[in-house]
């Protein structure tokens, strides 16, 4: 079971780097990263690097520069080659992802404005929480619980090829936990692409107004 008490979750808030945390719960050793960033201008920026201190750099970087901050969930692998934020250029294709490590299902609560309420995000928590235990019971190990800043993610391991038959499989492992687990006031969104964006976690989400109400920091909860 889950362990998701007080105690844990202010462990997790005084983590001085759940950035760093995140990227070694998610890649490994040897993977290429891709990391994409929107200004409050609507300007995009994309990297990609190895596994290591500079990825770390570059995710804090744009967080502190007041940029909404994801990477593809899956390593992206070298057919596009390696450059810096600051370079730019091609993001990365469906087709051009190796391999699926994971696949994204994602509790976003329904709502008017684009910053959660602390109800609104702990409905979605609760939802994704019913899915993780659902699932472990089903015999599914290592599954990453996350807090996108809104809603919550789990990243589910699935180690399958990118092709159409694994894609097909991936999207009705979705629609199974969507169905059982969305309510009329959280979805369990369901995106089969293998290059699928996620929050890097443990960076500011700060999509909309935040003269509306706090943003939130995402981070790996478990």
């Amino acid at each position: 079971m889950i362990d998701l008490s007080t105690e844990a979750f202010a462990e997790f808030m005084n983590d001085q780097s759940p950035i760093r945390t995140a990227v070694k719960r998610i890649f490994r050793k040897g993977d290429v990263i891709e990391v994409r960033a929107w200004d409050k201008n609507h300007h995009v920026y994309t990297g990609r690097y190895k596994y290591g201190t500079a990825l770390v750099a570059a995710i804090e970087l744009f967080d502190k520069n007041e940029c909404d901050v994801y990477y593809v969930l899956n390593p992206v692998g070298m057919n596009h080659g390696l450059r810096t934020m600051q370079q730019g250029g091609q993001c990365t294709w469906e087709h051009d992802v190796p391999w699926r490590r994971w696949f994204l299902l994602d509790f976003d609560p329904k709502r008017d404005e684009k910053v959660a309420t602390e109800e609104q995000f702990g409905l979605a928590f609760r939802q994704a929480l019913k899915a993780y235990n659902w699932l472990e019971a089903q015999g599914v190990e290592g599954i990453v619980f996350a807090s996108s800043g809104n809603g919550c993610h789990l990243d589910v391991p699935c180690n399958l090829p990118n092709d159409d038959p694994s894609k097909e499989i991936v999207r009705k492992m979705q629609r199974c936990v969507s169905e059982k687990f969305s309510t009329p006031e959280v979805e369990c969104e369901c995106f089969p692409d293998a290059n699928r964006l996620v929050r890097a976690y443990g960076t500011i989400n700060k999509k909309g107004n935040e003269n509306v109400r706090a943003y939130r920091v995402s981070g790996v909860l478990a």
